[in-house]
C-alpha cells in the first residue's frame, strides 16, 4: 500500500482543491438570494475558516523540513488547528438555527461544544509559543506536542454531540434532510476511521464534502423560510388592503364629494382626483412584492388627508420633509396616519394636529407620525383588535421588506408619536 503520509505534491494539491471548493461554495453563500443576514454572517464565517484551515494544512506539508520556515510551519500549524476548532463552533450553530426554524431546540449541548472549543482555541494559541499541541524541530519539520492528542478527543466529542443532535432533533428536518445529515456524519466518521494510514488531508477533504452536502441542506431549509414569509406576506397585503378599503371610509368620501358637486365643482374634482389616486395605490399594493419610493407612499397618505378634511374642518396638517430618497413598503405609513386621524385626532372634541416629519440619519431614514390626538394606553394596544392589526401588519412587512423597525409611543390625554426607522443598507 502506498504511503500517502510522505507524498507531499498529492497532499498539498488536494488540500488547495479543497479550499478551492470551499471558495465556490462561499461565493454561493453570498450570491445566495436569502436575507437571513444573521445566519449568513454565520455562514460566511465558517466558509472562511475552513478555506483558512485548509490553506493552513497545505502550507504545513509545502514548507515542511525547511528550519528557515519553522515560523511559517507554525503559523500554519496555528491556522489548521485554530480554524478547525472555528469551523466546528459556527457549523454547529448553523446547524440549530436551522432547526430553531421548525421548533424549539435545547442549545445547551451546543454551547458546551463552542465553550470546549474556545478553551481548545486558547490552547492553540499559547502552543503557538510552547508547542503543547504542536511544534518544528530543528531539521525544520512539524512534529506533534505532548498533548496534541487532546485534538482527537476535541473531534470525538464535537462529532458526537453532532451525531445526537441529529438523532435527538431528526423530527424537526425532512427525510431528505434527515438523509443529509448522516451523510454529514458517515463521512467524518469515514475519515476518523482513516487515520491509521493517511492522516489529516482525508478528514480535510470529508469536511469539504460535508459541507458541500450541508449547505444544499441549509438552502433547501432557508428556501422553505424564504417560500413561507412570502406567502406570509401575500397574506398580509390582502389583509391590510380590505382592512385599508373601509365601508365607512367610502361611503363617507363619496357622500362629501356628492355635495361638493353643488357647492365647489373645482374643489369636487380635485377630491374625486384624490380619492381615486388612494384606490388606485390601496389596490396595486396588493400585487407589489417589492418597496416603493416614500414619494409615492407620500402621494397616498396626501390624497387621504384630503379627503378626510374635507370632512373634519378642525384636522391640521403639518408636513415636515427633510428626506424622501428611499423606499417603504407600500401602504406602511398611511395605516399609522389613519390610526392617527381616526383614533387620535377625530376622537377629540377640539379636533387637533397631524405631523409628518421624515429626515435622514447617520446610519437609518426616519419617518415620525405624531399627533395631539386624545392618546391611549400602550399597554392595552392588543385590546384594539383594529389598531393591534394594522400596526402589526405594518411592523412585520417593515421587518421582512427593508429590515425596518417600528415604535408606537402614546400618553393618554397628550397625544401619540409613531417611528419608522429603515436601514439606509436595505432601502
Amino acid at each position: 500500500m502506498p504511503d500517502f503520509n510522505h507524498m507531499t505534491y498529492l497532499n498539498v494539491s488536494l488540500l488547495l482543491f479543497s479550499a478551492l471548493v470551499s471558495f465556490f461554495l462561499l461565493f454561493g453563500v453570498l450570491m445566495s438570494r436569502v436575507r437571513n443576514r444573521l445566519f449568513l454572517r454565520k455562514a460566511i464565517a465558517l466558509l472562511l475558516a475552513q478555506i483558512l484551515m485548509q490553506l493552513g494544512e497545505a502550507g504545513i506539508w509545502y514548507w515542511n523540513g525547511n528550519p528557515a520556515n519553522a515560523w511559517l510551519i507554525k503559523l500554519c500549524c496555528f491556522l489548521s488547528f485554530g480554524m478547525g476548532l472555528v469551523v466546528t463552533t459556527l457549523f454547529v450553530y448553523c446547524f440549530v438555527d436551522i432547526l430553531e426554524r421548525q421548533g424549539r431546540v435545547n442549545r445547551l449541548p451546543v454551547d458546551c461544544v463552542a465553550g470546549l472549543c474556545t478553551v481548545g482555541f486558547a490552547l492553540v494559541v499559547v502552543s503557538f509559543f510552547n508547542g503543547i499541541f504542536f511544534d518544528v524541530n530543528a531539521a525544520g519539520y512539524f512534529i506533534d506536542g505532548p498533548y496534541a492528542h487532546w485534538v482527537s478527543y476535541f473531534d470525538i466529542i464535537n462529532f458526537a454531540v453532532i451525531v445526537l443532535f441529529v438523532f435527538y432533533y431528526r423530527q424537526l428536518v425532512t427525510l431528505r434532510g434527515f438523509g443529509m445529515l448522516l451523510i454529514y456524519c458517515g463521512l467524518h466518521l469515514g475519515a476518523i476511521l482513516l487515520e491509521d494510514i493517511w492522516y489529516p488531508v482525508p478528514l480535510y477533504l470529508a469536511s469539504t464534502l460535508a459541507l458541500m452536502v450541508m449547505f444544499n441542506f441549509f438552502h433547501e431549509a432557508l428556501a422553505e423560510e424564504y417560500l413561507e414569509k412570502e406567502k406570509e406576506l401575500m397574506e398580509s397585503r390582502i389583509t391590510l388592503m380590505i382592512s385599508q378599503i373601509q365601508p365607512h371610509f367610502l361611503y363617507n368620501s363619496l357622500n362629501s364629494i356628492y355635495h361638493l358637486c353643488d357647492m365647489d365643482a373645482k374643489l369636487a374634482q380635485q377630491a374625486i382626483g384624490n380619492f381615486s389616486e388612494y384606490l388606485h395605490h390601496v389596490l396595486g399594493s396588493l400585487k407589489r412584492t417589492s418597496p416603493v419610493l416614500f414619494d409615492q407612499e407620500l402621494q397616498n397618505v396626501k390624497a387621504y388627508l384630503e379627503l378626510e378634511q374635507l370632512r373634519f374642518d378642525d384636522l391640521r396638517i403639518v408636513y415636515q420633509i427633510e428626506a424622501s430618497n428611499f423606499f417603504v413598503p407600500a401602504l406602511s405609513v398611511q395605516p399609522l396616519v389613519e390610526n392617527a386621524v381616526k383614533h387620535g385626532i377625530c376622537s377629540k372634541e377640539e379636533g387637533g394636529t397631524l405631523v409628518l416629519t421624515t429626515r435622514e440619519q447617520a446610519g437609518f431614514f426616519e419617518i415620525i407620525v405624531e399627533d395631539d390626538g386624545v392618546g391611549f394606553d400602550i399597554t392595552k394596544l392588543k385590546d384594539d383588535g383594529e389598531i393591534h392589526l394594522g400596526v402589526q401588519n405594518v411592523k412585520q412587512r417593515l421587518e421582512a421588506m427593508v429590515g425596518g423597525s417600528l415604535e408606537i409611543m402614546s400618553t393618554p390625554g397628550v397625544g401619540t408619536t409613531a417611528i419608522i426607522r429603515l436601514p439606509k443598507e436595505r432601502v
